[in-house]
């Protein structure tokens, strides 16, 4: 396949697992006929042009997360800047958790790739606040496994979140609730006293 087919075939499948999302279609129960077959592409090039249905459904989740940064200045400002304090740190989680609760079907579909087989030192906001925050006292490979740490367990929160609600109480729809619980996460990974 040349190039040029090649990338026709992940735009295809990039916009048909969109356009089914967005028209109500649970990205948990998707199945990678039903998007091929909006794409108008073969069921094996998924796997050819993504490596997993989850990835795909992972460059969607990209490609709303842009879309999201054009209508929200502050998730903007914090995913590209450098961050400096912890008080930012909570504020990008907060931004990108808020995102991921209004679109939790999506990362209940890609929790296992982002989990299993996303590139651990992805984070790199994160891991580089981590390193000037410790201050050369920790690894890069530690600095990257709190990141790691600190990212599973939010992604964690938002797919169990009806029932943290329900069995703790807890309503992270609620923002200054949500904002607690970040702050307490990044403080207990981070052992800020």
């Amino acid at each position: 396949m040349d190039r040029k087919n090649l990338e026709e075939s992940k735009t295809a499948l990039i916009n048909a697992t969109e356009n089914l999302i967005m028209h109500g279609k649970d990205p948990s129960k998707i199945t990678t006929r039903q998007i091929t077959g909006e794409a108008g592409v073969s069921p094996a090039m998924v796997n050819y042009c993504f490596g997993s249905k989850e990835a795909l459904i992972y460059e969607v989740f990209n490609k709303l997360l842009e879309c999201a940064k054009t209508h929200n200045p502050k998730l903007r400002e914090l995913m590209g800047k450098k961050i400096d304090k912890v008080e930012e740190l909570q504020e990008l989680y907060f931004e990108t958790i808020r995102l991921m609760l209004q679109y939790r079907g999506m990362l209940k579909a890609i929790i296992r790739y982002f989990l299993e087989d996303l590139d651990i030192s992805l984070s790199s906001e994160t891991i580089d606040f981590i390193g000037r925050y410790y201050k050369g006292k920790k690894t890069e490979g530690e600095c990257i496994l709190l990141a790691y740490q600190l990212s599973s367990i939010n992604e964690l929160m938002v797919l169990r979140a009806e029932d943290i609600s329900e069995k703790c109480g807890i309503n992270l729809m609620d923002d200054d609730v949500l904002r607690k619980v970040i702050k307490d996460n990044i403080e207990s990974v981070l052992r800020v006293n």
